[in-house]
């Protein structure tokens, strides 16, 4: 059966590539590229949650595919794209959802400022810091240097090419704003999946998110963080499988 992966910000298809080769003895997989990425066509003037949503449309239907992972704001737009699309099983890892505004978004001026003066590290810095990923609270100087380390790595390098995107599909998310009882129409069964090292505001909006959604459930990932889901490890893809695959 058909299975879609919608990816990320400041990452494209080629992230989720070990995910994909995992998951491919269960599941015929299909991983996009969003707009502005690969080869995929350029985000259009009015580019808005709509454009997110048709585009997962056709994909779904070109694969005849029912069920969808989203990961962090690609989880944020797969949940919104299931309030109206035909999404039997929906797997969100650490998704960026806005309940009651809860997830941190002070720091999206700053950065976007950033981004447009083309600042890569400090517009990375900030972003770290806004979203108190691990190791943010540390000395500005050693983050300098991890930072700069990270960007030498091929997922550093990926995000410092689309980092231009970033800003327009973190507002995407941010406006997005309410009560989790918002999602109470996303009849999908999903499964919340929260690494256990990811930042600390993820845990209550999932947990809020389960109470508010008739089919959903939460599951923590042990000792991994926001990358578990591009790491792969056996134990999430075993997970993954057993709950798209309809089997408990």
């Amino acid at each position: 059966s058909g299975l879609v992966v919608v990816h990320g910000g400041g990452t494209d298809a080629a992230v989720y590539k070990r995910l994909a080769s995992r998951l491919a003895a269960s599941f015929t997989v299909h991983v996009y590229n969003r707009r502005g990425r690969g080869k995929s066509a350029p985000r259009p003037a009015d580019y808005g949650l709509q454009t997110e949503v048709q585009d997962l449309k056709s994909i779904l239907a070109a694969t005849a595919s029912s069920r969808v992972i989203g990961h962090s704001v690609g989880g944020f737009l797969a949940l919104a794209a299931a309030r109206e699309l035909p999404i039997e099983r929906l797997a969100l890892f650490d998704p960026t959802v806005n309940v009651d505004g809860s997830f941190p978004s002070d720091y999206l001026p700053e950065f976007e400022r950033l981004v447009a003066a083309g600042d890569t590290k400090k517009a990375m810095l900030t972003v770290s810091k806004g979203l108190r990923n691990p190791g943010s609270d540390w000395p500005e100087t050693i983050q300098r240097l991890a930072v700069s380390a990270v960007l030498l790595t091929p997922p550093g390098k990926t995000m410092v090419r689309l980092l231009p995107t970033v800003p327009a599909e973190s507002r995407l998310a941010f406006e997005v704003d309410g009560p989790a009882s918002d999602w109470a129409t996303v009849t999908s069964e999903t499964r919340f999946y929260i690494g256990a090292k990811s930042p600390d505001y993820y845990v209550p909006i999932a947990e809020a998110l389960v109470r508010a959604m008739p089919n959903a459930s939460i599951e923590m990932v042990p000792r991994l963080g926001h990358d578990a889901v591009a790491r792969a490890g056996s134990s999430l893809v075993k997970s993954l499988s057993q709950f798209l695959g309809g089997s408990d």
